[in-house]
Parts: C-alpha cells; structure tokens; sequence
C-alpha cells in the first residue's frame, strides 16, 4: 500500500512539474520518475541480501542526472 502511494505521489509531483515547471525542473521530475521506475523493475527480488547492483546504477544515474540539472539550473 505504502508503495503505490509512493507511485501515486510521485506521478502526481511528475504531472504538476511538467505542467507548470521549468525545463530544468521538468527534467528533474522525469529523472525521478524514471528511476523509481527502474528501481522497480530491476529490483532483485531472489537476493535479497546481497547488493542490489541495478538499483545502485539507477542511484548512481540519477545524482548525475541531478547533478546536471542543479549545474545547467539559472536559479540561485
């Protein structure tokens, strides 16, 4: 239940970005979505205790994604 509110949130703060927001702002939102939805997808759900190696590549895309987007951003 908690997850898909989680998704439902996140779909809505999507919408609104892209609706009202920036370029930048609407990047952001997209990365996120993206990466919440990578993280679903290639969660490994029969190893559970070992390192989760695709969540920690979408991790890791989406702080350069961000990190893009906080240095490309005009706002200070």
């Amino acid at each position: 239940m908690l997850s898909q509110s989680f998704l439902i949130a996140t779909l809505a703060l999507v919408a609104a970005a892209v609706w009202r927001a920036g370029r930048t702002e609407q990047a952001a939102a997209l990365a996120c979505l993206l990466a919440t939805v990578g993280t679903a997808f290639l969660q490994n759900r029969v190893d559970t205790e070992g390192l989760q190696w695709g969540i920690l590549a979408v991790d890791v895309a989406l702080l350069v994604v961000l990190v893009a987007v906080a240095l490309a951003s005009s706002k200070r």
